[in-house]
């Protein structure tokens, strides 16, 4: 009986050590790549555009943060922006309405002009494409 003490007590032991040193309570972390983070989604599309800078990119996301906390633009800039390749190039997807009334999505390339699709290409696999978690760099929404 002793002997089955001690190798319960010894068991216990362990378990308790195990859970102790292999338990953290630190929550999830928010990918800042796939958050609200601003910097971290202009960087990573100047990388993959090679561009020193991306002031339309950029004022295009500060109007997202802007509507994300207050709707300043009246939800026009509530979804997604992402970088995806199309017809072999990089270029900037977003979901925005931007005030379209019903545009279902924007490409740009990494020049900020528009970038107009073909009805014929692979055009409605965009959205598919965009929403992949490699993809998006930037989100108004909770992911």
């Amino acid at each position: 009986m002793k002997n089955l003490s001690k190798a319960i007590f010894s068991a216990s032991l362990t378990v308790i050590l195990f859970l102790a040193t292999n338990c953290t309570n630190e929550g999830p972390i928010e990918d800042p790549i796939r958050g609200h983070d601003i910097q971290s989604a202009l960087k990573r599309a100047q990388e993959l555009c090679n561009q020193d800078s991306m002031v339309w990119l950029s004022d295009m996301l500060r109007k997202a943060e802007e509507d994300r906390t207050n709707k300043t633009h009246k939800g026009n800039y509530i979804g997604i922006v992402s970088l995806i390749k199309y017809q072999g190039q990089p270029v900037v997807y977003t979901n925005f309405g931007m005030g379209s009334g019903g545009i279902a999505f924007y490409l740009f390339d990494c020049n900020g002009n528009s970038v107009n699709c073909e009805a014929n290409d692979q055009a409605g696999k965009l959205p598919n494409l965009a929403k992949t978690k490699e993809a998006v760099i930037y989100s108004s929404l909770g992911l």
